[in-house]
């Protein structure tokens, strides 16, 4: 099977694609490992600025991350094409993990998690839940959640977090780096 002609290029942009230093990040929305990563990936992304560096960043779904598929759905229905509204949506869904996390939905329903993803839009700008549930089920926003999950596929990547600078992977960077560690590495590429 033909993978789909997409619309844009993968990811989700924090800076300019044209920057010297090009970040191809992948996140999910379930990992732990992620969600640590993600404050410092913002704070690098300040440091250096939008002309400098850029992140792509794809969200992709691991497979024993049971809930991550609806919540990533949810985060692409909520922003829509704008990329500075996916980062702060992506904030605010890693600081609410602990209540989606296998754990916390032992016991719980496919629908369950729908209405929990459907009270996170609700509260994050009050768009109705009717429409984020309409917005989950549309064909062309889970056409553009599942894009990013190709192209990890593509690229060979199979955890999260996983990080390539100038399309050379990364090993040494994760969830346990600092700015510090970043500048490292980014400092004498620029």
């Amino acid at each position: 099977m033909t993978i789909p002609l997409a619309k844009r290029r993968s990811g989700r942009f924090i800076g300019s694609p044209a920057a010297p230093v090009y970040v191809d990040l992948f996140l999910d929305t379930q990992c732990p490992y992620s969600a640590k990563t993600w404050p410092t990936v913002r704070q690098v992304a300040e440091h250096y600025g939008a002309a400098n560096i850029c992140f792509a960043v794809n969200m992709m779904v691991l497979s024993n991350h049971r809930q991550s598929w609806d919540v990533t759905l949810g985060l692409f229905s909520l922003a829509g094409d704008d990329d500075e509204r996916f980062m702060s949506l992506l904030d605010f869904f890693y600081t609410r993990q602990e209540r989606y996390f296998n754990g916390a939905f032992a016991d719980r329903t496919h629908n369950d998690l729908k209405a929990l993803v459907a009270d996170f839009g609700h509260e994050f700008d009050g768009t109705s839940r009717e429409r984020i549930a309409e917005l989950m089920a549309d064909n062309a926003v889970i056409a553009t959640a599942k894009q990013p999950g190709r192209y990890a596929a593509l690229r060979g990547v199979w955890s999260t977090p996983t990080i390539f600078i100038n399309d050379s992977e990364r090993g040494d960077l994760g969830s346990a780096s600092a700015l510090d560690n970043w500048r490292a590495i980014i400092d004498p590429l620029l």
